[in-house]
């Protein structure tokens, strides 16, 4: 009985982890690709979205392990490069579009 038990108990635990469908750590894979600034200060700066829930913003790579997530869809992270701090802010308006601060200056992203 106790092996019975353990069995089902060790499937249901394998099959709730096969249907991860997000990232535990980082930025939610619905909003994965390619970003876009088409209005703002940021006007065509580019915004990538990894799989792994990190970003890349021009030559920057913010792990997912910084990213901060606020709610389903705001996010923000920061990081030091060439001995400056960096931050980032995104807020998703929908599943295609994003205003998002970065350093002060601010835009809104489309998805490409």
């Amino acid at each position: 009985m106790k092996k019975l038990v353990f069995l089902l108990l060790s499937l249901s635990i394998i099959i709730g982890c096969s249907n991860l469908t997000d990232n535990i750590l980082g930025i939610s894979k619905k909003y994965e690709g390619t970003w876009i600034c088409t209005e703002g200060e940021l006007n065509g700066k580019t915004v990538t979205i990894n799989s792994d829930g990190s970003l890349k913003y021009e030559n920057i790579t913010i792990s997912a392990a910084l990213i901060t997530k606020h709610s389903d869809d705001h996010y923000s992270a920061s990081t030091t490069f060439a001995n400056q701090t960096f931050s980032v802010d995104l807020v998703f308006t929908s599943d295609s579009s994003a205003n998002v601060e970065a350093d002060g200056k601010s835009g809104v992203f489309t998805k490409q």
